[in-house]
């Protein structure tokens, strides 16, 4: 299944690709017979869209979605907990809030280490370091630390 724009195609107007869109998962999991998981970053940003009832229409079409799980990250805990919990908000109880605990900077250090080596890439300890320590001063930092307090939200 793809979703696709054809210039001049009356059905191809924006609101009819936005449905197809967010209907786009739902049946590739029918046909795969397992549940896709679909990664929403930065999901307060589709507020500020512009489109008037796009989060209306997002809770609409995923809550009969029984194929596709859905994770919701945002770097704001404030901007989330207002999606997710003001009765006013259509993704009201829609989801759990979990924080997602800190990579420790260890874990950073092997990944960096076992990923260039299985490009063949050889990086010394100092450099090694550096690239775990990058993480850091990610703009994520000031929420206490690395991604210690980026608050996700799981479908439940």
């Amino acid at each position: 299944m793809a979703l696709t724009l054809h210039p001049g195609d009356a059905a191809a107007t924006p609101e009819a690709l936005l449905e197809e869109a967010l209907d786009l998962a739902e049946p590739m999991g029918i046909r795969a017979k397992y549940r896709f998981v679909v990664l929403l970053d930065e999901f307060p940003a589709v507020a500020g869209l512009g489109h008037p009832d796009i989060l209306a229409r997002m809770r609409n079409a995923f809550q009969n979605h029984r194929h596709t799980a859905r994770l919701f990250l945002g770097s704001q805990a404030g901007l989330m907990a207002q999606l997710f919990g003001a009765r006013n908000q259509p993704f009201f109880r829609f989801a759990t809030m979990l924080d997602l605990p800190a990579i420790p900077e260890a874990a950073w250090r092997t990944y960096i280490r076992d990923r260039l080596a299985s490009r063949r890439v050889e990086i010394d300890d100092v450099a090694v370091g550096r690239a775990a320590g990058l993480h850091r001063r990610a703009p994520l930092r000031h929420h206490e630390g690395g991604l210690r307090s980026v608050p996700a939200v799981q479908v439940t």
